[in-house]
């Protein structure tokens, strides 16, 4: 069995799926800032380097709704790290502040929970498929 597929169990349209387009853009797009800025600083290390690269990549694919679970786990995971000084040379938090960082934290779990939506890229690759099955064709023999 493949694993991806069954990490996405539902990509609601509509009304739902718009909602997680908006969380997936707010957290993606807060991420992607912070590693551009991250890089831009002068005279970075490589540690902060590797950061930037990574908070930009993650918020990327949180934004378009690449690979939505280990993007959102992967974003999570970060912003603990940064939080408890975990990783050496790391910038400011993602979420600074004690609310914004739980806000941040509550909305990648909301994201991981609820799957991507059908805005997404991940529902384009590994949405629900209609297969139609031709209807067969009984021929009653006599002998």
């Amino acid at each position: 069995m493949r694993l991806l597929p069954r990490l996405f169990l539902a990509f609601p349209p509509g009304f739902a799926g718009v909602a997680l387009l908006l969380l997936r853009l707010v957290v993606g797009v807060s991420f992607a800032f912070h590693g551009a800025v991250c890089l831009k600083t002068t005279d970075p290390s490589s540690a902060l380097v590797c950061n930037g690269v990574f908070e930009v990549l993650t918020g990327a694919m949180l934004s378009v709704g690449f690979l939505t679970p280990f993007a959102g786990v992967a974003a999570a995971a970060y912003a603990i790290s940064v939080r408890l000084n975990l990783l050496s040379d790391a910038s400011a938090p993602v979420f600074a502040g004690s609310t914004a960082f739980s806000f941040g934290l509550a909305i990648l779990l909301a994201i991981v929970a609820q799957g991507p939506g059908a805005y997404s890229i991940d529902a384009r690759l590994f949405g629900r498929r209609e297969i139609i099955i031709p209807r067969a064709n009984h021929r009653s023999e006599s002998h």
